[in-house]
């Protein structure tokens, strides 16, 4: 099965930003500067018990941001870092890095990083909200901001930071049947995680855990959506014994939402007279967005 063939259905820009805004908030959770605090969720959730076998620790904060262009289909904005780089080099990754001092908020750590990596303007993105902190297996204590970005964006990339730019249907990366368990040795031991090929770019790592949170919270407005359309073509009829079962189910999601965070994967520019091209349709088929 191609990866871009097995995808969900499209989902609305507006459908899913408004979800988006009532499910996510700007708290900062204390654990992201406490590094006795236990994260929600890690590089070693499919192996907890990696985490002391290895005897590593996450320790320095960091913030990412997680791009989502808001166009008729939500597209999600993803970097390629540079072979260069001391630690994820060549890797597909998010927008982000350590927190600094100076930096007001993890947000504006993270608006600063993207606008740094690729020349993302902070006018044209709108913070949405924080998912769980997540904790890397190289020490990073990472709270990922999702936001809305305008797609009237340009982007001019750090050469020495990020060599491409694309983007990769949202509807894709929450597809279920696209994403691929692995494993892996690493410091004579195996580990496991989740890779998500896309074209001729390999995401894995944090990526996918992060991208599945998102899906999560989507969950309980999906069943929503499925019994009005139920009772619409009249296959089920809006009684009391209806909505208890639907209440029910919305309930079930939410408790499994909630137990899924404490489960789950890891962390996994061009020079600057490259020109950034936006998702189109040429010839008929989709052609993701990218620098070339």
């Amino acid at each position: 099965m191609s990866g871009e063939s097995a995808s969900l259905q499209p989902l609305s820009a507006g459908s899913f930003f408004e979800r988006a805004r009532a499910r996510l908030k700007l708290e900062v959770p204390p654990a992201l500067t406490d590094p006795l605090a236990q994260g929600a969720r890690g590089d070693l959730d499919l192996n907890p018990a990696m985490w002391e076998r290895a005897g590593v620790s996450a320790t320095k904060p960091a913030a990412v941001l997680i791009p989502i262009i808001d166009r008729s289909e939500p597209m999600v904005l993803l970097t390629v870092r540079t072979q260069e780089l001391a630690s994820h080099a060549g890797q597909v990754a998010f927008p982000g890095g350590k927190i600094d001092p100076l930096d007001a908020s993890p947000v504006a750590a993270a608006l600063r990083e993207a606008k740094e990596e690729i020349g993302l303007k902070s006018t044209l993105v709108e913070p949405l909200g924080y998912l769980d902190l997540y904790l890397t297996f190289s020490g990073f204590r990472i709270l990922p901001t999702v936001a809305r970005v305008k797609p009237s964006f340009t982007l001019t990339l750090n050469p020495w930071e990020v060599t491409e730019t694309f983007e990769v249907p949202l509807a894709f990366l929450m597809t279920p049947a696209n994403h691929q368990r692995k494993s892996r040795e690493w410091k004579g031991m195996t580990r496991e995680y989740y890779a998500m090929p896309f074209g001729d770019h390999y995401i894995w790592g944090m990526i996918r855990p992060l991208l599945g949170e998102i899906g999560l919270f989507l969950v309980p407005f999906a069943l929503y959506a499925g019994f009005l359309l139920a009772t619409r073509a009249g296959v089920l009829q809006p009684n009391a014994w209806t909505m208890r079962r639907l209440a029910g189910l919305v309930v079930a999601s939410l408790v499994l939402m909630a137990a899924s965070f404490l489960l789950l994967a890891r962390f996994s520019g061009s020079p600057p007279g490259s020109t950034y091209v936006p998702a189109h349709v040429e010839n008929g088929k989709f052609v993701p967005g990218a620098t070339r």
